[in-house]
């Protein structure tokens, strides 16, 4: 067939017939013809009597799979013979049944017996092939390889293997198959994602490393799923499990055999049709060239073998090459290829285990999977990693390894040293217990007895056992190794290299969420530990090695951390090595039972000594007499210290006489500050005068370094002063002795930290360094030094005559300046420059602060624009960082902040999520009904609205419903969260009912906890139905707050009250009939697990549930939110004022008084912004204050102490901010600059536009309601909520109550509404035109939530009307002038003056029109500038207006705004 023509072969005669398409079902008969032959596909007769089964690219062998079908066209044969076709359609209908029996999807064919695999395997079949007989050769059972053999390999016994099977079969028949490569992938990866084994256990995949095994189409298939799961958060984190793939025969290129199938499948006769994954297959087609270039971003972290036929397969009468190679390799730099010695078909089966084609695939699984379990220890080179640890790096700041440090220590041990930790019972349970508990051994000891090096032993063990083993070396000279946050980044590094499913959730933190080099540590470990650690599914203990707790920063800190997981069923065993302090003996008890802490003091050193006071002494001249004295006295003083016999034989061995041996022997000190003070006096006695000076800087920087220097560095720092030193390395070791050491980095140390310790608490020395003069002298000579000069270049000679110093703080203020401003003005006009970025350059310069950097830049260029802006007394930033509204149809109710984005709940059931660094909306997520109560989980990917009826469950991103849930039709929800592991949601509603849904099972439902008992509160007391409830962030705890009772916190799990929370006062009560305090809103610190809430009474409390009392602090608030840092909370009050505290001290930081009520109140993550809610916007507050207190926090690195002491002390001096009475009135003169201004406290001020001069001319007691100029500004009217009127400053009253009655003779006019009656809508206001030939009213109708929606009409002289929509709200009007239309030359035209119809478009810009005709459709509007986003108030905007020359002015926070030179600006993009 040549895509037109058919040949037919007839009887037994070797005739044939050439047929054309359209003549072949009328000239063909099926009794007289024996073959359909096709030149390049056709089928020989079986050889054995299993016929091989087609798969990859068919040869005219079994392409139907139906079992109805007569026609057989598995040989493309029409049979004469009844016989011959009935043995055909025999085995025609054997091949279908096979095919029917070999089941679709994802199916388990081995699984080790303890159900825990090391790693999956998974079989992808090609084109016409099915899940299992692909696999076998000659379609029997007994080869199917991958059951029957694989798993008796070695190394394999562990592995899962499952198989995939999809419906390729090309020669079904019926109409058109649109199925593709993608539906394929996709039916993969849901097949992965979803389905369960033999036992309906979910598959889990994605724990375990993952291998995939793809022959001919199937590898296609495996590529592009692979590309759309890296692309979905849902399967993302599975497929990082992926480490290898084999591709045996993969068409990567596609095929020439492809179009030629699919025209016989157009053609034939038996109902077949064409296929578009067949289509697919085309050489070089676009599905396939897209395919490869996405691939090949993805695939240097996986291992690649591609396999590749040798042999030609048989088609009909003649063989050929279905796959050339270079179709079947990728051609990937670390890709591996080799030949097998089959063809097409048989490159997936083999005779046996011997076959030399299966022993080659083994052995690429064997190379993967070994790779696999090497990479469980730390590999920090693996390019497979490097290439996922990008974002996980970037988002943990990992800067280096620890491996620096281990390998110093490891170095430095003695081989057979630390070996007998081996031999204590302790350690030995510690190694083999495989709970999912929590247990710790602390080895303890003095200083310098070996405890480092103990661990870096240890470390070696655990990575020999291939255990997955993460640690860290605390170094107190270090800066960046002596702080929780430290410790923390690098432990989850480490971890997220081992561990896949760790790796990609921290990779969709990364997307979500900034660095976490700064974060406080609780922030840490609540969201890479808490929140996903401590919830995947470990199959293997993690072991933790962290040496030298003692000079951690805060240690206390970290074991509170740590007791925080003892609940939690997490297999994590930890080695704490360091100093016997009471502070860490006391912390280590909080501990409860359930964790075991076994003790070892590093005090078995004796045989480690004495070997290596052995192995040191045998190098030493002298008889083997005194060899062993030495050995003997050293041994006996050493006690057990490591650091002193070290320092001890350095002298002893530079000794050239066995006198001097005995002298120093008989003057060892015992202890090992002696042993300093004789270091140093013999440092002072024999070096060189010229050589002190040098070795006292180099003392000062090591002590003083905040992080170990190279000797590069080291050497940069002595010049000029000590410059060209020949070798820096000896010239160290010669002039601070033993006090310093080199590691094999080249970095410069303090030989240990106690030897710091005595430089610098011991005065007096000649070498002694005081940290605090040592860091001034530095600082001074670094500003001096020549590279700082260079680095800020060489100026002019202005510049260079001056002070580089002043010059460098000038260059750090202009740095730090335009930073406040990038970050205001994204605040302040995200909303404009995501749809207009080009009015950076233009408009927000005009609305900036004059002394802003932005300001001075732009406003330079005066022909940008001409807007002035000017009225405000302050040139700074405020701390309104950003005002929107939030939309004009419902009312917000409820707010809450996460790491990238901020969620407000509305009345119409709507979540709207916001974009915290542009305040822009991001997402909406429509419940459809009224909301009660929404929770999002503590990894952000999921959320939860419980409504009236429903509950939904939501995927954040991409957004899609999870789980629809009925709700008890008897109660409403209070308060609901998720589990930990997000598995189940759990609910407390008004009934007093906590219930349960576990959203793994086919159909979500809420159930109750206990039955139908319910909650009792454990005493016999009969509780109403809770006010207030609040889960704590993991689901488990639930505090309650009832009328009449104290509030408690109920263990969800254990069902029993956890604490109570009793007043002194509450004690105290007389009876039992007497009334606890009412509790009003509650909250949970996520970090400590205290309930903070308010008493009704007007009191603050902090109360933990296992205390039994309660701190208080006197304040009259109405909400109270906590950041989820733990560190501050917030609250608020009904008159409008805002708070945040500290949470330790109870103290207030930041104090905002504000006249509009406060709706709901959050914190961001970071502390850094405030949010609240008043009236239908939302602000966002960023007080300079918080930015000072979070500053200070980073700067403190986690030190507690330094927390509770210098660090608050910094903001314990609360900073009010009071925002000025907000204006209630506002009228311009009609003929001068002036205008006046009344506010709510009846304050009335006379202000003049281009200028900042206010003056106050009367005050008052009540809001000023009405302001008006005569005509000739002779008189000035005020009118103030009671009813007096103020006229030209003198007073008096008039009553302003009684309304005059309308005239019952006057007719409706046709032009203006007479009353509300006449029209629909409530006339509010009417405006006026200057020549009086247009008048717009102002009209409003109720609106959701006390709102009211305006419209406005306009109205002109000839009755004519009509509504403009552009208008959202009305400002008034003024002059503009305007080009008169010319008919002649352009130049003639003359400039007319006409009345400009001034108004607020819908995206807050200002606009205006010129009021000819507002009914013409050719009338155009003019946008001139936009308003900020903290201009946007209801109120402030009801009074904005503009006057007759054009100036326009806004309320802003009780000042007045004014605008000139904007009408001749005319913005265009």
């Amino acid at each position: 067939m040549n895509g037109e023509n058919v040949v037919l072969r007839f009887g037994g005669h070797n005739s044939f017939f050439l047929l054309q398409p359209p003549t072949l079902f009328h000239r063909f008969r099926r009794k007289k013809a024996e073959a359909l032959i096709i030149p390049t596909i056709t089928e020989t007769l079986p050889q054995s009597p299993h016929q091989q089964q087609t798969e990859g690219f068919p040869h005219a062998r079994d392409i139907h799979r139906n079992v109805t079908t007569i026609s057989n066209l598995s040989s493309y044969a029409i049979a004469t013979d009844q016989a011959k076709g009935d043995k055909t359609e025999a085995r025609s209908r054997e091949r279908s049944i096979e095919r029917h029996s070999d089941p679709l999807g994802l199916n388990v064919i081995y699984a080790p017996e303890d159900g825990v695999p090391v790693a999956d395997i998974i079989l992808v079949h090609g084109l016409g092939g099915t899940s299992q007989k692909t696999w076998s050769r000659n379609r029997d059972a007994q080869y199917f390889w991958p059951q029957k053999w694989l798993p008796s390999e070695p190394g394999f016994e562990q592995a899962r293997i499952l198989s995939f099977g999809y419906n390729a079969h090309f020669a079904s028949a019926g109409r058109e198959n649109i199925l593709n490569i993608a539906d394929f992938a996709k039916d993969l990866l849901f097949g992965m994602k979803y389905s369960v084994d033999h036992a309906s256990q979910e598959l889990a995949l994605g724990k375990a490393p993952i291998v995939f095994i793809a022959h001919s189409m199937g590898g296609l298939v495996v590529k592009k799923a692979f590309i759309l799961g890296q692309n979905d958060n849902q399967y993302r984190q599975m497929l990082a499990s992926t480490n290898g793939i084999l591709f045996l025969s993969t068409p990567h290129r596609g095929t020439n055999l492809a179009e030629l199938l699919n025209r016989i499948l157009a053609v034939s006769l038996f109902n077949h049709s064409a296929k578009q994954y067949i289509a697919e297959l085309k050489q070089n087609s676009p599905a396939l060239q897209d395919i490869n270039e996405q691939f090949r971003n993805i695939a240097p972290r996986l291992q690649i073998f591609s396999f590749f036929e040798t042999h030609q397969t048989a088609v009909g009468p003649k063989k050929m090459m279905v796959l050339e190679k270079d179709s079947s390799i990728l051609g990937y730099p670390d890709e591996v290829s080799k030949p097998l010695d089959a063809d097409h078909h048989d490159v997936c089966k083999y005779s046996s285990t011997q076959d030399p084609n299966y022993v080659s695939i083994r052995n690429a699984l064997t190379s993967i999977l070994r790779r696999v379990s090497k990479s469980d220890s730390i590999t920090y080179d693996s390019v497979t990693i490097r290439a996922d640890m990008g974002s996980v790096k970037t988002l943990l700041a990992v800067s280096s390894s620890p491996e620096a440090d281990f390998e110093f220590f490891q170095s430095r041990r003695m081989p057979g040293s630390c070996e007998w930790i081996l031999q204590r019972p302790t350690f030995q349970s510690w190694l083999k217990d495989d709970s999912n508990r929590l247990r710790i051994i602390r080895v303890h000891g003095v200083p310098g007895c070996g405890k480092s090096i103990l661990s870096a032993y240890l470390i070696e063990l655990l990575q020999s056992l291939s255990h997955s083993c993460q640690f860290f070396f605390f170094r107190e000279g270090d800066s960046t190794k002596k702080t929780v946050n430290s410790l923390l980044r690098s432990l989850a590094y480490q971890i997220a290299v081992q561990l896949p499913e760790l790796r990609a959730q921290l990779q969709q933190l990364a997307e979500d969420a900034t660095r976490l080099e700064k974060a406080e540590s609780r922030v840490i470990w609540s969201k890479v530990f808490i929140s996903r650690l401590c919830r995947l599914r470990l199959r293997r203990p993690l072991y933790w090695v962290i040496d030298a707790l003692d000079e951690c920063e805060s240690p206390q800190l970290l074991l509170n951390l740590i007791l925080s997981v003892t609940s939690m069923q997490i297999p994590l065993r930890i080695i704490l090595t360091g100093r016997d302090t009471e502070a860490l003996s006391t912390a280590l008890q909080r501990f409860d039972s359930s964790t075991l802490i076994d003790h070892i003091a590093a005090d078995d050193t004796k045989v480690d000594l004495e070997q290596y006071v052995t192995h040191e002494v045998r190098y030493m001249r002298g008889d083997r007499h005194l060899q062993t004295r030495i050995i003997q006295r050293v041994c006996d003083m050493a006690k057990g210290n490591f650091l002193w016999v070290h320092l001890v034989l350095k002298e002893i061995l530079q000794c050239h006489t066995e006198a001097a041996i005995e002298q120093v022997l008989e003057e060892l000190p015992v202890e090992l500050s002696q042993l300093y003070h004789r270091m140093e006096a013999t440092l002072s006695r024999v070096s060189r005068s010229a050589d002190r000076g040098l070795s006292r800087t180099i003392l000062t920087w090591v002590v003083c370094s905040q992080r170990a220097l190279t000797l590069e560095e080291l050497s940069e720092a002595l010049k000029p002063e000590f410059s060209r030193i020949l070798d820096l390395r000896l010239t160290i070791s010669q002039v601070c002795g033993d006090f310093v050491v080199i590691d094999s980095k080249s970095r410069v140390e303090m030989v240990h930290q106690t030897a710091r310790e005595f430089l610098v608490k011991t005065p007096g020395l000649e070498h002694s360094v005081t940290p605090c003069l040592g860091h001034q002298n530095l600082f001074m000579k670094f500003e001096a030094s020549q590279s700082i000069t260079s680095y800020l270049g060489k100026k002019s000679k202005i510049d260079a005559e001056s002070s580089p110093l002043t010059h460098r703080l000038q260059e750090k203020e202009f740095v730090e300046l335009w930073a406040v401003d990038l970050v205001k003005i994204v605040g302040k006009f995200g909303a404009q420059l995501v749809k207009h970025p080009g009015t950076i350059y233009t408009l927000v310069p005009t609305f900036c602060p004059a002394t802003t950097m932005i300001s001075k830049h732009y406003k330079r260029n005066r022909e940008v624009n001409s807007i002035v802006v000017d009225g405000f007394a302050s040139q700074q930033w405020d701390d309104c960082l950003s005002k929107f509204s939030v939309g004009r149809d419902c009312q917000p109710l409820n707010i809450t902040c996460m790491d990238r984005y901020f969620v407000i709940l509305t009345s119409n059931g709507t979540l709207r999520l916001f974009d915290t660094t542009t305040n822009q909306p991001w997402q909406k997520i429509d419940h459809g009904d009224r909301v009660l109560c929404f929770k999002f989980s503590a990894s952000y990917q999921k959320c939860v609205t419980y409504g009236l009826r429903e509950t939904k469950v939501w995927l954040v991103k991409p957004k899609r419903q999870l789980h629809l849930i009925a709700n008890p039709s008897h109660a409403k929800a209070l308060d609901v969260a998720f589990s930990g592991d997000e598995s189940a949601l759990v609910s407390c509603s008004d009934d007093k009912g906590i219930r349960r849904c576990l959203l793994d099972t086919p159909n979500p439902e809420w159930l109750a906890v206990d039955g139908d008992k319910g909650f009792d509160g454990g005493d016999g007391s009969t509780y109403n139905s809770p006010r207030r409830i609040a889960f704590n962030s993991a689901g488990t705890e639930v505090a309650m707050a009832f009328r009449g009772f104290p509030l408690l916190v109920w263990d969800v799990e254990a069902a029993e009250v956890l604490g109570r929370c009793e007043r002194d006062s509450d004690r105290n009560r007389r009876s039992k009939q007497d009334l606890y305090s009412e509790v009003g809103p509650i909250c949970w610190n996520p970090m400590t697990s205290h309930v903070l809430g308010l008493y009704q009474d007007g009191c603050i409390f902090k109360w933990h549930p296992l205390d039994s009392f309660s701190q208080e602090v006197r304040t009259v608030e109405s909400g109270i939110q906590c950041s989820p840092d733990g560190v501050l909370f917030v609250t608020s009050n009904n008159d409008g004022m805002l708070k945040v505290w500290n949470f330790q001290h109870l103290t207030v930081v930041y104090r905002l008084s504000c006249h509009s009520p406060v709706i709901d109140v959050t914190l961001s993550a970071n502390g850094r912004r405030v949010y609240d809610l008043r009236e239908s916007f939302c602000n966002v507050w960023e007080p300079n204050a918080l930015i000072r207190l979070a500053e200070a926090d980073e700067k403190s690195s986690e030190n507690s102490s330094t927390m509770a002491g210098s660090t608050q002390g910094s903001v314990a001096a609360e900073e009010l901010v009071e925002l000025s009475e907000p204006l209630t009135a506002l009228d311009v003169a009609p003929r001068s600059k002036l205008y006046c201004s009344g506010d709510a406290n009846g304050a009335v001020r006379l202000g003049e536009s281009n200028t900042e001069v206010v003056s106050q001319i009367y005050q008052g007691f009540m809001p000023i309601e009405h302001i008006a100029w005569s005509h000739d500004e002779d008189y000035l009217v005020t009118v103030d909520l009671g009813g007096r009127l103020i006229l030209d400053h003198r007073l008096y009253q008039v009553d302003l109550e009684a309304e005059e009655e309308p005239d019952p003779s006057r007719r409706p006019s046709t032009t203006l509404p007479m009353s509300p009656d006449e029209n629909r809508d409530a006339v509010d206001e009417v405006f006026v035109s200057n020549s009086g030939s247009y008048l717009i009213l102002q009209m409003s109708s109720p609106a959701v939530q006390r709102q009211r929606t305006l419209t406005y009409l306009i109205v002109a002289t000839d009755d004519l009307s009509g509504t403009c929509r552009h208008l959202a709200r009305i400002i008034g009007f003024t002059k503009k002038s305007l080009r008169r239309p010319s008919y002649g030359q352009l130049s003639d035209a003359e400039l007319e003056s006409g009345d400009a119809l001034i108004f607020l478009d819908h995206d807050d810009w200002i606009c205006s029109i010129i009021v000819r005709d507002p009914l013409s459709k050719d009338t155009k509007i003019t946008r001139h500038f936009f308003l900020p986003q903290d201009w946007l108030n209801t109120d402030s905007l009801k009074l904005a207006t503009v006057s007759n020359d054009g100036r326009f002015f806004c309320p802003k926070n009780g000042e007045v705004a004014v605008v000139t030179d904007w009408l001749q600006y005319e913005f265009a993009e």
